[in-house]
């Protein structure tokens, strides 16, 4: 047993609860962290799939206009049918990502040096 400067018995259970909250935050960090580079790293690595492939574009534009993929328009077959060039809803989407990503990090960053 642990006695204090009053020469009380201290029991473990007093000093648990602040290292156990404690614990318990800093799990809380590490998971924000982990999310916000899960999903910054996704969304880079999607992003360059789709530069040097444009599979994930094609099915996202399939997925987007429906009926209206590659039907031609003034006789040039592609998908500006649909309106706004899918490309850029995909790019719209994967920043957002990215910038969700980083804003995770940076918290976890920031609350870490408050505890």
């Amino acid at each position: 047993m642990l006695k204090n400067k009053d020469n009380e018995k201290i029991q473990p259970s007093h000093f648990l609860v602040p290292i156990k909250r404690c614990s318990e935050q800093k799990k809380r960090l590490m998971i924000k962290r982990k999310l916000g580079l899960i999903l910054t790293v996704s969304s880079i690595l999607l992003w360059f799939i789709d530069r040097f492939s444009s599979i994930i574009s094609a099915n996202f534009s399939r997925i987007l206009c429906g009926d209206l993929y590659l039907q031609p328009v003034n006789g040039l077959l592609g998908d500006f049918s649909c309106g706004f060039n899918a490309d850029m809803h995909f790019t719209a989407l994967m920043f957002l990502v990215l910038i969700t990503g980083i804003a995770l990090i940076i918290i976890s960053l920031v609350q870490n040096e408050v505890h």
